[in-house]
């Protein structure tokens, strides 16, 4: 049997609106970000999708009409199709970009920084939650490894607040101390909350980071509703971050954030 589709609408939506709209949508069948061509009638507004690659109106459970006009982008999250446009946006290559989990560019200006550990066992994946408010696309990332270990090698990424993989740093040398960096495919992250992940496939690597290590602190984050500072389930493998996290246990280690800038 179909599932319902419920709507959340506001002034005048039309029916026919609605439906050249989820028709419009329903042809995109990949999760690569789109540019609206087509708004039905007087309705310029496009869907937020809970569900992912929709190929028929038996698929959706659930849409929220948001606005949107021609000329604009949808993005997917891997959550929902979501309007990149809304807001503030950073996508000019070389120009911006944000610290680890979602820090300033700047914050390392009066910022205790440390030699940070990255990994505590071999591959072992440490997140941090964090909440993005503009839409950023991310082209490069960069590290600067304070403790070499010859042959060596560290890895960053982003993930949806579902634990699944947007940006991965692909193994970074630690074989020499300094500054590494990797460019990347460009990816668009819309605002929402994500995950930071660090990894090192030897223990002894340490990178510059945040000096914010707060035992206290990060059980009052773990307190409430999902686990915000954690160790993935999921471990890298041969210099590359898992698809998903897996489960996500609160964290004991105390480990500081690794400073990775993610840059537009």
């Amino acid at each position: 049997m179909a599932r319902p589709l419920k709507f959340l609408l506001s002034d005048t939506t039309l029916t026919s609106d609605v439906n050249q709209t989820l028709s419009n949508l329903l042809k995109q069948i990949n999760t690569v970000k789109k540019t609206v061509t087509t708004v039905g009638g007087t309705a310029t507004r496009a869907l937020s999708i809970a569900g992912s690659n929709p190929t028929s109106l038996e698929s959706l459970t659930d849409v929220l009409i948001k606005a949107v006009v021609n000329g604009q982008t949808i993005t997917w999250n891997g959550v929902d199709w979501v309007n990149t446009d809304l807001g503030v946006s950073f996508k000019t290559s070389g120009l911006g970009g944000f610290w680890s989990a979602g820090y300033p560019m700047g914050m390392q200006f009066g910022q205790n920084t440390t030699a940070a550990t990255v990994s505590t066992t071999s591959e072992q994946v440490t997140v941090f939650q964090f909440t993005l408010d503009a839409s950023w696309t991310i082209s490069r990332v960069t590290a600067v490894i304070a403790t070499n270990s010859s042959g060596n090698s560290v890895n960053f990424g982003i993930y949806n607040s579902s634990g699944s993989k947007l940006i991965d740093s692909g193994a970074l040398s630690a074989t020499s101390t300094g500054a590494i960096s990797a460019s990347i495919t460009a990816v668009t992250l819309p605002p929402g909350v994500y995950y930071f992940a660090q990894s090192a496939n030897n223990t002894s690597i340490q990178v510059t980071g945040f000096s914010n290590a707060s035992s206290p602190m990060t059980t009052a984050l773990n307190a409430h509703g999902t686990v915000k500072v954690g160790q993935a389930a999921n471990a890298t493998s041969a210099g590359v971050m898992p698809a998903t996290l897996g489960t996500i246990t609160a964290d004991t280690l105390g480990l500081n954030m690794a400073g990775a800038f993610f840059g537009v």
